[in-house]
């Protein structure tokens, strides 16, 4: 046996975390229908499959953060939508994080920490919008189109 034979600082490569749709998937399918009406679990698989998927789908779970969910949720306000649509929105995303923090897969879901300040300046820039645009309405009214 030669001195220094082995690296005792060699770490094991990280295993890769799973897409982020592969999770959505599966809280779809799994935990949205034992937990919600079935009206609930059409709405929130419409919500994943055109507005969510799009953005998140290729993302590893691990990567998706504050920043990110911060520039999803923006991209929605300037597409017209109202601050109850992103809300919604976010209450999808938030659950197939949480699923995530319960498989162990992430420590926190970081659209918790996003908290009633953050949802509340979304609310503030659609007034803006409006004020701007001269628009009365509350954006579009279909989330899930």
């Amino acid at each position: 046996m030669k001195l220094n034979q082995f690296d005792w600082n060699h770490k094991k490569p990280k295993k890769k975390k799973p897409l982020f749709k592969s999770v959505a998937k599966g809280w779809v399918e799994v935990t949205v229908p034992a937990t919600c009406k079935e009206s609930t679990a059409e709405d929130y698989a419409k919500i994943l499959e055109n507005h969510v998927l799009p953005f998140f789908e290729d993302l590893h779970i691990d990567e998706i953060n504050n920043g990110k969910i911060k520039e999803f949720l923006f991209a929605k306000v300037n597409e017209g939508l109202s601050a109850s649509t992103i809300g919604h929105f976010k209450n999808a995303l938030s659950g197939v994080l949480s699923t995530a923090v319960d498989d162990e897969l992430i420590p926190a879901n970081p659209a918790c920490n996003l908290g009633r300040n953050f949802m509340q300046k979304i609310a503030d820039a659609i007034k803006s919008r409006k004020v701007s645009n001269g628009d009365e309405s509350e954006g579009k009214p279909d989330p899930l189109s």
